[in-house]
């Protein structure tokens, strides 16, 4: 039992995180960001995260 709470712990704490400032250039009239730079900063991210773990390029 008390491996199954290790693992249960395990699995909800974050493995990697960054936080970012959206300027106000970035979005638009809606305060939405656009899809291109979500999905860059999603790539980014996972790059680190890789790079953490020693498996990144």
């Amino acid at each position: 039992m008390k491996e199954k709470e290790e693992q249960s712990k395990r699995q909800t704490e974050p493995v990697y995180s960054k936080t970012y400032t959206v300027e106000p250039a970035e979005g638009n009239g809606q305060q939405e960001l656009p899809l291109t730079l979500l999905a860059k900063r999603i790539l980014e991210v996972a790059t680190l995260h890789a790079e953490s773990w020693g498996v990144g390029l």
